[in-house]
């Protein structure tokens, strides 16, 4: 496997450079809301709380806008010092598993951003973002769903499969849903094609579906034409730099044991199509 270094000394640079840049705009909103309060001083104008609530916008505006470009901007710094630390490079979306996957055709307006590919001599990942809203853009409460997406390689041939955690945000439904063992069925289902059902309880075995409790990080798994793709829920870290840092670190590392427990079956694998049955949801 890809062995990510996750070095806590880029985040806290990032954090400091942003606070530092923040700065300048904090005394700037503090300025504006003395200026604001001695305006309503000399014109004699009451200091209830609905004046002193029209005062603060301004001040508070010009934080909220500026603290969210700058540690944006350090978002992305971060990023590009954690690629190149890793001897990693940017990559395209046709690089990835994504554009024919089940969760790809989820929603309105699909992004993919932020790719990156990481390898060495005997493997690769693709590490990404996806979103994607639940609604039109233009409809009441679009609900946008985020995900941090691990794309690993296998050499073996199966049909299209997902599983699916039903406690996250979104779930989904497509071909066949399979029988699982009483113990797992309210926690996951897991779909295939028509007929197509051998290879897929023979990859998500019930000691597999326990070591995903195990871990405890909420995903989604889809294995399709040499792709396995891990969809990890994504929170909003942007002022959280550190425990950013360590929510990627621990998705990672389930990623990596999940899919040294997975890997060995999906290579061994070399699967006849059935008939006129697609092998593809």
């Amino acid at each position: 496997m890809v062995n990510l270094n996750f070095i806590p000394e880029l985040y806290k640079e990032g954090k400091r450079a942003a606070d530092k840049k923040l700065v300048p705009y904090v005394i700037i909103a503090i300025v504006l809301l003395i200026i604001g309060i001695l305006i309503l001083v000399f014109t004699k104008t009451e200091l209830n709380q609905e004046n002193l609530q029209y005062i603060g916008l301004l001040p508070l505006g010009v934080i909220g806008y500026f603290s969210y470009r700058i540690y944006t901007h350090a978002q992305k710094k971060f990023w590009e010092l954690f690629v190149s630390k890793n001897n990693g490079v940017i990559a395209f979306e046709e690089d990835t598993g994504i554009n024919k996957a089940l969760m790809y055709r989820q929603g309105y307006t699909q992004k993919v951003s932020d790719i990156y590919l990481f390898e060495n001599e005997k493997d690769r990942l693709l590490l990404f973002n996806y979103t994607f809203q639940k609604r039109k853009p233009f409809q009441k409460n679009p609900s946008q769903f985020s995900y941090v997406v691990f794309d690993l390689p296998y050499k073996g041939s199966v049909p299209h499969m997902y599983l699916n955690y039903r406690h996250d945000r979104y779930s989904i439904e497509a071909g066949d849903k399979l029988s699982l063992p009483s113990e797992f069925d309210k926690k996951f289902a897991l779909y295939t094609p028509d007929k197509y059902e051998i290879e897929a309880l023979q990859v998500f075995t019930p000691d597999v579906l326990a070591l995903i409790l195990d871990l405890g990080i909420a995903m989604d798994i889809e294995v399709l034409e040499g792709h396995v793709l891990f969809f990890v829920e994504q929170g909003s870290f942007i002022y959280k730099f550190d425990k950013h840092l360590e929510v990627l670190k621990n998705q990672y590392n389930a990623v990596v044991k999940l899919m040294e427990k997975i890997k060995p079956e999906l290579d061994r694998f070399s699967f006849e199509k059935i008939g006129d049955k697609p092998a593809f949801m």
